[in-house]
């Protein structure tokens, strides 16, 4: 692999690596969402 395919290469995988931790982001945003959503009908649910 000469200079140029390395960069390609590791530029590649580096954007790779990105998109997958700011997937798994959103994921857990969502999830915390859900759980946020799912515990404060609970709440609501045992005060009512």
């Amino acid at each position: 692999m000469n200079g140029c395919q390395k960069c390609i290469f590791f530029f590649s995988f580096n954007v790779q690596m990105y998109v997958l931790l700011f997937n798994l982001q959103t994921i857990r945003v969502e999830t915390l969402h859900k759980l946020k959503g799912l515990a404060q009908s609970e709440l609501v649910l045992g005060f009512s």
